[in-house]
């Protein structure tokens, strides 16, 4: 199977970023070809780009989906391409078979292996997302195929282009195309029919739950940055774990185990797709094992703390339970995360003494305890919900330290955040600010924590802004909204990422622009709990005051005021097109 040359950048999100892609360009002549109307236009854009990637750059696949463009729009077409090898059919009678159809030159290249290449193919179509040579021959291995036969039938089938090899900075990792994957899946089910197919797939989730424990102790020390990295290369085949346990009899425990063993992760990049996993479990308790349950408790808690106003109290009714579990237990270690992820969330649902009390409470147990690690995360608990304290900086030092101590990238990154806010826009001393958070923007590079680099380039941009850099400002807060917009909306990043487009548009005298964006952010504020919405420093507050001011003195209130409320009625995508200039509010 041989693809197009240049890949599909998958942060593409205009026509002029898929420029020079080779698949987007066959697939814009062919749907030319069948609908001279066919434009790539930015709305377009990541879309085209999403289905070339999906089609695996195959020439045939694109050349046979853009026929389909003569009956079926962009977006039916995308959304059927799970049925690809029905959809995409076509080509001339004249041709050889392998021609006609997707799936006929797909089906040949397939007949044309050993029967022992077959059978590894078949069951390798499990893995979602690619793998490595260790979860093939684990999974792979047995009924007819032996363990140690496996690398050399991989290594085959990577000659033979239908499995693609990738070297990382870890290990050699395969993957599939996802053509040749769906092929092989409805292969599985043909040849060994539901119960070989059940016992491959049972394979590969008991492998990722024992990959996912196997990464909890590594999660907080000195390795975490390599583990969360490889987390995240197999999140696709952990979710498809979940799934596969969700359907199980018995599966519960090991959806709890997934969940309480890789909480650390889920936290960090913010995966609330096992939220839905675990709360409906958990209205029902389906366990015996109650360390097990106040640990699925905690992380349910901790993966909605910032989310909204509904799920954050939620989230507070589980870590509340959890607290009230660990307690009964005497398990320090668990008490110890209930008690700072507890405070974290009554912080948010606007509990603030309960938050103090509680983060006091972790604080005293890890100095009893004499957990260095407990102890820091219980001051950054702190320093989260008594952000007004006249040693929150030393706090912030300690922790920090404390952290550097332990090897644990992702929270010197937070703690470097809270020191950034201490010293930048709470004493104005926004150079430091500026430094501090570049710094810890380096180590969410290096720890591939999305939720951090979105966190700050925000922050940045508002850095800048207060500094008079308004292009840095804008390009610095485009980076947040497009990665918000790709990854997943979070209701706070969209609630500051707004503040700083709008204070820029007024800087620029685009005062209609910073209309609408000053009433979608007063919008997003009234959905916000105080805690969800975060700290207004003095700074903060002059410059938003300011913003309005001035957009009253330019508009005159009566527009300002019409404005707004247009602004204020944007749903979140139409309002992030507007921050990134995608489309046009007629004043």
């Amino acid at each position: 199977m041989v693809s197009t040359g240049r890949a599909v950048d998958e942060a593409a999100e205009s026509a002029e970023e898929l420029r020079g892609s080779d698949a987007v360009e066959l697939f814009v002549s062919r749907a030319r070809s069948h609908d001279q109307s066919f434009v790539l236009t930015d709305h377009e854009a990541p879309l085209v780009g999403a289905l070339c990637r999906r089609l695996d750059g195959i020439p045939l696949a694109i050349e046979l989906a853009a026929a389909r463009l003569s009956t079926m729009s962009l977006q039916d077409l995308y959304e059927r391409l799970d049925q690809r090898f029905r959809l995409l059919t076509g080509g001339s009678r004249n041709a050889l078979p392998r021609q006609q159809t997707l799936g006929a030159m797909v089906a040949w290249s397939y007949d044309l292996l050993t029967e022992t290449e077959r059978t590894v193919l078949r069951r390798l179509s499990v893995f979602v997302g690619g793998f490595d040579l260790r979860a093939a021959e684990l999974v792979c291995g047995g009924d007819g195929v032996e363990a140690y036969e496996v690398t050399d039938l991989v290594g085959s089938l990577v000659t033979k282009s239908l499995v693609g090899a990738e070297r990382t900075a870890w290990s050699l990792r395969y993957q599939l195309l996802e053509t040749i994957r769906q092929y092989a899946a409805d292969q599985l089910i043909q040849v060994g029919g539901e119960d070989a197919t059940g016992e491959v797939r049972r394979r590969h989730a008991e492998y990722y739950l024992n990959l996912c424990e196997e990464s909890s102790p590594h999660l907080l020390g000195a390795e975490q940055a390599r583990w969360l990295r490889r987390l995240d290369a197999e999140w696709d085949n952990v979710q498809a774990a979940l799934n596969h346990f969700a359907h199980q009899d018995g599966g519960e425990d090991k959806i709890f185990r997934v969940a309480v063993a890789t909480r650390e992760y889920l936290v960090s990049r913010q995966h609330r797709v096992v939220w839905r996993h675990l709360d409906p479990l958990l209205e029902r308790a389906p366990t015996s094992d109650l360390r097990l349950l106040a640990g699925a408790l905690v992380t349910a808690g901790a993966l909605v703390v910032f989310s909204d106003s509904a799920s954050a109290q939620r989230g507070y009714e589980r870590l509340a339970e959890g607290t009230r579990l660990a307690r009964d237990l005497d398990d320090a270690g668990l008490l110890a995360a209930a008690l700072r992820w507890g405070s974290t969330s009554a912080y948010v649902v606007d509990r603030n003494d309960e938050a103090k009390q509680l983060a006091l409470e972790a604080i005293a147990l890890a100095r009893a305890t004499g957990s260095r690690i407990d102890l820091a995360r219980g001051l950054l608990s702190l320093i989260l919900c008594d952000e007004d304290r006249e040693d929150v900086v030393d706090l912030e030092r300690e922790a920090l330290a404390l952290f550097r101590e332990s090897g644990d990238l992702m929270n010197q990154c937070n703690c470097l955040v809270f020191l950034s806010i201490s010293t930048g826009t709470k004493v104005g001393r926004i150079e430091v600010s500026r430094d501090l958070s570049l710094e810890a923007l380096a180590i969410a590079e290096e720890i591939g924590s999305t939720f951090h680099r979105q966190l700050l380039h925000m922050n940045l941009g508002l850095a800048y802004f207060l500094l008079g850099d308004i292009d840095e400002a804008e390009r610095l807060s485009r980076i947040s909204a497009f990665s918000v917009r790709r990854q997943g909306v979070n209701a706070t990043l969209v609630f500051w990422v707004v503040f700083n487009f709008a204070l820029c548009a007024t800087v620029r005298g685009e005062a209609s622009r910073g209309a609408l964006l000053t009433g979608a952010h007063d919008a997003l504020g009234e959905s916000l709990n105080e805690g969800s919405m975060g700290y207004w420093s003095e700074i903060e507050i002059a410059a938003r005051e300011n913003n309005r001011r001035t957009l009253i003195e330019q508009l005159g209130e009566e527009d300002f005021s019409r404005l707004s409320a247009q602004g204020a009625a944007l749903s979140t995508e139409d309002l992030l097109d507007l921050c990134l200039r995608r489309n046009h509010f007629t004043s």
